[in-house]
């Protein structure tokens, strides 16, 4: 077995002030008002893979983890029993309002090292209509893919924008 490798990323999050709008499309009158309350995101957890090691030297895997926090591990990386961590995130907003959460195509995960990773195939617990509830709160779960080329190990690290919106 080759080097240990743990992966621990952390999330920041980026949210507009208010609803976005959109200055190229026609007239939003029929819309309704503007919400009046901003959105802000509470990041609680970052997503975290744990530690997983390589087995074969300059082989790489994929590393999985649904948004249910349930881990699988394919290639050359073997799973070292580790507890993976899904991200969680509080959304706050007007009650009964849809939103819109928006997270990147990938992001590149590196080391105090110099190595990197790619995260990508970011995936939430959403549903297709995703509402502010009653309480003026909104709280999901994300996981991703980690693709481990093999050449690097340490704790990779990143932050992940996420950015929601009034609908």
């Amino acid at each position: 077995m080759t080097g240990l490798c743990g992966w621990i990323l952390s999330a920041a999050a980026a949210a507009p002030a208010s609803a976005a709008s959109c200055l190229l499309c026609g007239s939003t009158a029929a819309a309704g008002p503007a919400p009046a309350t901003a959105i802000t995101i509470d990041v609680e957890a970052g997503i975290d893979f744990s530690r997983m090691a390589l087995v074969t030297a300059g082989q790489g895997g994929i590393a999985t983890l649904d948004p249910a926090g349930r881990r699988t591990v394919s290639g050359a990386l073997i799973d070292l029993n580790a507890m993976p961590i899904e991200g969680v995130v509080t959304v706050h907003g007007e009650a009964g309002q849809p939103i819109e959460v928006l997270l990147p195509a990938q992001v590149t995960l590196s080391t105090t090292g110099g190595g990197s990773i790619e995260l990508s195939d970011l995936t939430t617990s959403l549903g297709a209509d995703p509402r502010i509830d009653q309480n003026g709160m909104l709280r999901f779960t994300f996981g991703g893919r980690l693709r481990v080329d093999g050449r690097s190990d340490g704790e990779f690290r990143a932050n992940i924008p996420i950015t929601v919106q009034y609908r």
